[in-house]
């Protein structure tokens, strides 16, 4: 293109001549010589009237005067040659992101996939005529739908496309991996691969169904080998049904498999990669009789007593107080606020003696006669050699025996104030009244009351009463309290209370520290005291397991998170499918999590129903689930809610019922069998017959059906 002759005249002369062999635009002034080669091009060029304009990325050139019938002509040419080294530039960038569309967008991707995204618009906003004619028709589709629109979830937007064109790609497979075709639901928790999967599968809507044809898919497509594929069952049969069902199906769709799955309890799988590492894995005795634990515990509980007055002291304390331990013990710091005190306190309130009292002080008086060697009778009847007819029924706090010494705890201040809930007046007379009785009778009444407590005398008190009306006190020896102690029904429950809360402390990995911190936000006593004493326990019980030369079933899951941590062990998993996830517990979770994090692109697939946790009382924590984005990560969520398993009377029943915690997963769970009248019923069961007629009615409607 050059200027004409009048421009010429009045300007000098201007040449410019595109060498798209050479990939150069020569400018020719006059005799100078200038070459801009294309990779200078920031943008398109663009074309005024008689001028265009070489946007370069370091500068700008203007050329005026040209002539006008060559200006659109020559601009064509060049801009499709600039198109055309853009696309060469920026195919392979371009390409990398096209590939979404038939491989599933995962978080860990999304921003390097939004980085590219907005490189390729500022590319294109110029020149976009340009490209799209040198794009092929996936190219063009997906600038269209995915870089062009402004003000979309790019990625959600990606997500569906990929969906969509996994469904059908896969359509037969989905239509025969298992007895009945999958269900659009059942067919996204297959397709989606996020780095991290959450799969909610209401009871009846098919969640092993999602398992198999989840393994099976990943062969399918291409993007793993059983090899790489780890699948956790909650128990052997569950694993034995999913490793059964696999191999039938795999049969079923012609699926060449030349190797298994690796399919294991978490115990089996925990167990493998210790003897993988060349470690033993000898069962401890404890795992095979749950006794020998209890009797073990029993025996160090007794030496540890034993050992130390003031370990003694102290523990009786703690005994006195009837703590749930494993209520504080299995309660983390953000769930105390919801934690009623009734939860942590038992209500009921029995004494060393094994009586079950009416108050705190009463359980005081009682423990301290005990360990002072005073033989007593805790509301014993008044007798007396003659009739007595006082018109209510009396009988004494406590008789102390083979004497007529009565001692009687009155619940009042200096000034004879009582509790708010008693009425004062009334609980005063009844006093004199049996001040007036014993009077009469010529027995020995010994008041203690309940400003002795909050005075801090009462130790004093009982003593100084008691030794003067000749009652022998003696302290009993550690060995005779902790004989006295095994008698007693509730020190059985503490052993077994122990037992428990030594598994929580193990399973959940809690320090010393944690332990005393949660006792301190309960407001409990002594929380250095709890922390040492279950540190100590826990320490002594690994010491136990060390000189067995065994591991306990927790072991199989602490162990093989440590083997992985230390790189002992090399995950060979790619994908990992957990079943029941909702009663995971944190030992389980961090054995995940420690393969994760050792295993680059580790795709994690949690299949389980909040509203089906049943195994709190063995560690599962239902809040992994119910928090997953807390615990784990962001993730990509998939509910299953079409139930074979009842109709839609049960269905709305049990929803409007589970979902009133707010701590609940939202489901609308549908049924295809739609019944409107009422099956769920509420029945009290404290009368005996009535198991009979719900037996009775039951059989009646089998025989009917």
């Amino acid at each position: 293109i050059k200027r004409g002759f009048w421009s010429r005249i009045f300007f000098c002369s201007l040449e410019l001549i595109n060498d798209n062999v050479n990939k150069t635009v020569i400018v020719k002034r006059g005799k100078n010589k200038e070459f801009i080669l294309y990779s200078e091009f920031a943008l398109f060029i663009k074309l005024g009237e008689k001028s265009l304009v070489f946007n370069l990325k370091d500068k700008k050139l203007h050329f005026l005067h040209l002539k006008k019938k060559d200006i659109e002509a020559f601009a064509e040419k060049l801009n499709y040659d600039l198109a055309f080294l853009i696309y060469e530039n920026y195919h392979e960038i371009l390409n990398s992101i096209v590939r979404f569309k038939s491989v599933y967008l995962k978080d860990s991707q999304t921003e390097e996939f939004l980085l590219k995204r907005n490189i390729l618009v500022k590319v294109f906003q110029n020149g976009e005529k340009y490209l799209l004619d040198l794009l092929t028709q996936d190219e063009r589709y997906f600038y269209l739908e995915i870089l062009k629109p402004e003000h979309i979830d790019y990625v959600k937007r990606i997500r569906t496309i990929c969906e969509d064109a996994l469904n059908v790609k896969y359509k037969e497979f989905f239509e025969n991996a298992e007895n009945y075709p999958l269900t659009v639901e059942q067919r996204l928790a297959v397709i989606r691969n996020n780095d991290y999967n959450l799969i909610l599968a209401a009871a009846g809507t098919g969640k092993t169904s999602v398992i198999v044809a989840k393994a099976l898919y990943l062969v399918v497509s291409k993007q793993a080998q059983p090899k790489d594929i780890l699948i956790l069952a909650y128990n052997k049969n569950a694993a034995e049904e999913l490793r059964q069902r696999i191999k039938e199906r795999a049969e079923k769709i012609e699926l060449d498999v030349t190797e298994d799955f690796n399919i294991f309890t978490f115990h089996a799988l925990g167990r493998s990669i210790i003897q993988n590492s060349k470690e033993r894995t000898y069962l401890t005795k404890f795992e095979e009789d749950p006794k020998a634990l209890l009797r073990w515990v029993d025996m160090w509980l007794y030496s540890y007593l034993i050992s130390d007055p003031q370990a003694l002291k102290l523990f009786l304390r703690l005994f006195m107080t009837h703590i749930s331990f494993d209520s504080v013990i299995k309660r983390h710091s953000q769930d105390l606020v919801e934690t009623k005190e009734k939860e942590i306190f038992d209500e009921e309130l029995r004494t060393l003696n094994n009586e079950l009292v009416k108050s705190k002080e009463e359980q005081f008086i009682a423990n301290w006669l005990f360990l002072h060697s005073v033989p007593y009778k805790y509301e014993d009847n008044y007798v007396v050699k003659q009739r007595v007819e006082v018109g209510f029924d009396y009988r004494p706090d406590f008789h102390i025996l083979n004497t007529n010494i009565y001692l009687e705890h009155f619940g009042i201040d200096r000034e004879g104030n009582t509790r708010s809930d008693i009425d004062k007046e009334t609980y005063n007379e009844l006093i004199l009244k049996k001040r007036e009785l014993h009077k009469k009778y010529g027995t020995v009444l010994l008041e203690t009351y309940s400003y002795d407590f909050a005075e801090k005398m009462i130790e004093s008190r009982l003593h100084d009463l008691l030794v003067s009306h000749g009652v022998k006190i003696e302290a009993k020896s550690s060995e005779e309290i902790i004989k006295g102690l095994k008698k007693n029904d509730a020190f059985l429950e503490q052993l077994e209370l122990f037992v428990k809360c030594l598994k929580a402390i193990r399973v959940d990995r809690i320090s010393e520290e944690e332990v005393v911190n949660r006792y301190k936000n309960f407001h409990i006593p002594y929380p250095e005291y709890y922390g040492s004493f279950f540190n100590r326990l826990v320490r002594d019980y690994c010491a136990e397991l060390e000189q067995q030369h065994a591991i306990d079933f927790d072991d199989m899951i602490l162990k093989a998170t440590d083997k992985i941590k230390s790189g002992t062990f090399i995950s060979p998993w790619k994908y990992i499918l957990i079943d029941e996830f909702q009663d995971i517990s944190l030992a389980r979770l961090e054995l995940i999590k420690q393969i994760i994090a050792k295993t680059s692109g580790c795709v994690l697939n949690c299949v389980g129903d909040d509203w089906q946790a049943i195994y709190h009382f063995s560690g599962g924590k239902l809040e992994v689930t119910t928090r997953f984005s807390d615990y784990i990560g962001t993730y990509t969520l998939t509910k299953l809610e079409k139930t074979y398993r009842y109709n839609s009377s049960i269905a709305l029943t049990v929803g409007a019922f589970i979902q009133a915690n707010p701590e609940q997963f939202r489901k609308d769970v549908k049924a295809p069998c739609i019944d409107n009248n009422p099956h769920v019923h509420l029945l009290d069961c404290r009368d005996g017959n009535t198991y009979k007629i719900l037996a009775e009615h039951f059989v009646k409607e089998n025989k009917m059906h």
